[in-house]
């Protein structure tokens, strides 16, 4: 089936892209060519968890493909959307079939449960005949395979490479890597997978524990260069998402880390904070909160509800066929999107949060401090010592605040610096250059945070999410410019409201937003005049 209008316009810009980069860096650690842009489809784990089957994952993909809803009037599916991989999760294997107990045959190709899965090849040919990838499972968590079924390395090896080939014997097009089994090493996955000569979307889920910026571990690589060098397409940031609102809105948070100058989520690698739970939230509010929130970091929107169920997917819809929304997600400008600021009730402000204060250069400074963690900070990477940390943020007019620790699961100290977002309780070595004023708290029950996203031609897309509990208080927030921006915006900024499809208008300074609902969230593409009269004279000389 042809794909639609997004697909076309995703696939062009991911052409562009390596076009516009080939000259500046080595080819790709995993050599795919992959996730250039963020990957966009759908896995079945959230809505049917171990319960499976050829005939739900085909099911599924013909309602991938259907076009029995409209958008602005033109009958659309999922993949014109640009929804196109459809994945398979856990529980496609024959538990205990296999030697030693496990689900791997004596010539270690996998063994399938057949009752459940009668052709895997017919499978992925049929999601090839509607235009759609395919992706795999591997690494099991159900009857996992540990070393005691596979306890010598030519065990393992064989093992590695018997799946390697069913993969492409299979014909699948991408594979999750979870971390339950013993089989953990992505970068030999990567080596062996690229050995059969098919790009396959490769996912990192070892729970945030493999990520780029490891010198050791399951997968080193830098993470910093574009495409990504790191073996894996995107990398999961958190534990496994579920149902509810805390789990999402915890998951998110988990992001930050990667969101700093250079950014550790970028083409070829993509942080991923799991797989998305809209429809299986609360309602349709907590929905389009959830898909806003993956859309302005870059995460990789793998749809998880039931796409068979009729009623559901009329409820879903307007949120997840938001073309706007999704325009943002798919937009490569150098960053990811972060989270800049969070803004309290004032009705019931937080209590004030101390900061220990250290002069800049203070050699013999201890680290009896406060004992509070900041989040919001980037890596610096290269320091050895706390001291050379605080040189390094002393010397950073940016930097009000230097921290040297560990971060989980990496047992070596790091240091972070930059202007924290809020400070927490945790056992964490920082100090601050005596700033009077206290960063924003944490995120409570009475926060609504700003996330910003650099798009091409010089917007901005701005995403306040609302932290407030049902029940509470709808509130508007003044948003600075200056917080999206990063810098003081000169001129006007024109505001488009991204979920209304309608422009607001101008305004200098600062916008301030409607009042915002618990759980609720807006989305703004905000435009300086500066960046409309650019495109104008690059129009201009076009023609």
């Amino acid at each position: 089936m042809a794909r639609g209008g997004h697909g076309v316009a995703a696939a062009a810009a991911a052409a562009l892209l390596v076009a516009s980069l080939g000259s500046l860096a080595p080819a790709l650690a995993l050599d795919n060519g992959l996730a250039l842009l963020p990957p966009m489809g759908w896995r079945s784990w959230n809505a049917f968890h171990g319960s499976i089957s050829q005939d739900i994952m085909e099911a599924t993909m013909r309602a991938m493909v259907s076009r029995n809803r409209t958008v602005d009037g033109t009958p659309t599916s999922l993949l014109d959307l640009g929804f196109d991989n459809a994945g398979l999760d856990d529980n496609w294997q024959a538990c205990g079939k296999g030697v030693r107990g496990s689900f791997t045959a004596a010539d270690f190709s996998p063994m399938v449960n057949t009752a459940t899965f009668p052709d895997m090849k017919g499978m992925t040919a049929y999601a090839h005949s509607l235009g759609l990838r395919a992706g795999f499972y591997m690494n099991n968590c159900i009857c996992r395979e540990t070393a005691s079924e596979f306890p010598s390395s030519a065990d393992v090896a064989g093992h590695m490479q018997g799946r390697a080939k069913a993969l492409a014997a299979w014909d699948f097009d991408g594979v999750k890597l979870d971390g339950c089994g013993a089989f953990r090493n992505l970068t030999w996955w990567a080596e062996l997978i690229n050995a059969t000569g098919k790009a396959m979307l490769q996912e990192n889920c070892h729970w945030g524990g493999t990520v780029p910026g490891q010198s050791g571990g399951d997968a080193p690589c830098d993470g910093t260069e574009t495409p990504s060098d790191c073996p894996y397409n995107f990398f999961r940031t958190s534990g496994d998402i579920q149902a509810n609102w805390a789990s999402m809105f915890g998951n998110l948070q988990t992001t930050t880390k990667f969101q700093g100058v250079p950014p550790l989520s970028r083409p070829g690698t993509w942080a991923y904070p799991d797989m998305l739970e809209v429809g299986n939230l609360k309602d349709a509010t907590e929905d389009r909160s959830h898909f806003g929130a993956w859309a302005v970091v870059s995460a990789p929107l793998i749809l998880g509800h039931d796409l068979t169920n009729a009623a559901l997917g009329d409820r879903v819809w307007p949120t997840i066929s938001n073309k706007e929304v999704i325009a943002v997600s798919q937009d490569w400008a150098g960053h990811p999107g972060r989270l800049v600021a969070a803004y309290n009730d004032p009705a019931s402000p937080l209590p004030h949060h101390a900061v220990a204060a250290a002069a800049c250069g203070n050699a013999s400074f201890p680290f009896d401090l406060a004992g509070k963690q900041a989040w919001g900070l980037h890596q610096a990477r290269g320091v050895a010592s706390w001291q050379a940390c605080q040189q390094a943020c002393c010397a950073d007019s940016g930097c009000d605040v230097w921290q040297w620790g560990s971060t989980p699961p990496s047992p070596s100290l790091q240091c972070f610096i930059g202007k924290p977002l809020y400070l927490t309780d945790n056992p964490k070595w920082f100090a601050s250059r005596g700033k009077d004023k206290p960063p924003p708290p944490p995120p409570g029950a009475d926060t609504i945070q700003l996330w910003a996203k650099p798009l091409s031609g010089g917007a901005y897309a701005a995403f306040a999410l609302s932290n407030v509990s049902p029940g509470g208080a709808a509130r508007a927030v003044q948003i600075s410019f200056a917080d999206v921006f990063n810098a003081t915006a000169s001129g006007s900024v024109a505001v488009r409201d991204l979920y209304a499809h309608k422009d607001l208008g101008s305004f200098t300074t600062s916008f301030t937003t409607d009042a915002i609902g618990p759980h609720d969230s807006r989305m703004y593409r905000f435009t300086p005049a500066t960046a409309d009269a650019a495109a104008a004279a690059s129009t201009a000389t076009a023609q």
